[in-house]
């Protein structure tokens, strides 16, 4: 965790990040329970946090700081801006509303935003990306 923790060790940032990954999915996971039962703000509530920690495992990696850097990266920053903004978004439309076409909708717009903010870590990811996205469309 960089300069905010110096003696965290490798082992305990992996373990740390480990554990997040895991909690992040178990969450996003477990919050498919409630829309099943209709309860569409817990739905909305528990899919978000469950975002929110496993980005909150890569900071434990490459530490927070890093992380924030990394996030506002010119090549990072659009992706990372919808991702975010869909996660607030998700929320208000679930408190405010309650709608579940909205609310999946915005959900629908995290997972894809998250899936092009990790891409833009992996060599030509974006382009695979994209060239399926056109073969798929016909393009």
């Amino acid at each position: 965790m960089g300069a905010w923790f110096p003696e965290v060790s490798y082992e305990t940032r992996l373990y740390g990040f480990i554990g997040c990954a895991v909690a992040g999915l178990v969450v996003s996971l477990l919050s498919t329970l409630f829309l099943s039962f209709g309860q569409v703000v817990s739905f909305a509530i528990l899919y978000t946090v469950g975002n929110f920690i496993a980005l909150f495992a890569t900071a434990f990696l490459v530490g927070f700081k890093r992380q924030i850097k990394s996030m506002c990266d010119p090549n990072r920053i659009i992706a990372t801006i919808i991702f975010v903004g869909s996660l607030i978004l998700t929320l208000i439309v679930a408190f405010k509303s309650g709608n579940v076409i909205f609310v999946i909708f915005f959900i629908i717009i995290q997972w894809l935003a998250g899936a092009w903010y990790i891409a833009s870590y992996i060599p030509f990811a974006r382009d695979a990306m994209t060239s399926c996205c056109k073969a798929g469309v016909g393009v």
